[in-house]
Parts: structure tokens; C-alpha cells; sequence
């Protein structure tokens, strides 16, 4: 592995750490669960609007992309953090 190659992996491990830290909150847990039910609480409600339904999937939907961003990252540092290490036992 070349010296840019290995900097961009540790950089990356770095940020997987960082998105670890995050899905282990207690508090990102709390903040999902709580604006993923409530927007879902919205849309089953009998006076939600079409417009105000559609909002509340968007919103929904971003929620969701937010998370899965965060566990792209997670896993991507794993995967980085895989490499850096089967580049030492190599070396």
C-alpha cells in the first residue's frame, strides 16, 4: 500500500471510529427513535394533510438516509481499518 493509499485508510478508520461513537449514543438512539415516532404519529393522524403526509415522509426519509450515511461510514472504517492491518501482517 502506498504512503497516500495508507493515509486515506487511516483517515477513514478515524471517521469510522467517529460514527461508531455516534450509533453507540444513547442519546442518537433517543433522538431517532423520538423524531422517527413522531413523524410516523404524524402521518397516522386523521387530521394530517395530504401535503402534511408527504412532508412527513420526506422528513422521514432523510431521517432514515441520515442513519444509514452514519453506518456507511461505520463500516467503511472497519473495512479500512481491515486493510491497514493486512498491509502490516504483510509487511
Amino acid at each position: 500500500m502506498n504512503p497516500e493509499d495508507e493515509r486515506l485508510r487511516l483517515v477513514e478508520r478515524e471517521r469510522g471510529a467517529e460514527a461508531q461513537k455516534i450509533i453507540d449514543s444513547t442519546v442518537w438512539h433517543e433522538s431517532y427513535e423520538l423524531l422517527a415516532n413522531d413523524l410516523n404519529a404524524r402521518m397516522l393522524s386523521v387530521s394530517c394533510s395530504d401535503e402534511e403526509t408527504l412532508q412527513c415522509k420526506k422528513d422521514l426519509l432523510a431521517l432514515h438516509k441520515v442513519k444509514k450515511n452514519i453506518e456507511n461510514v461505520l463500516v467503511t472504517g472497519e473495512l479500512a481499518n481491515k486493510q491497514l492491518e493486512d498491509n502490516r501482517d504483510v509487511s
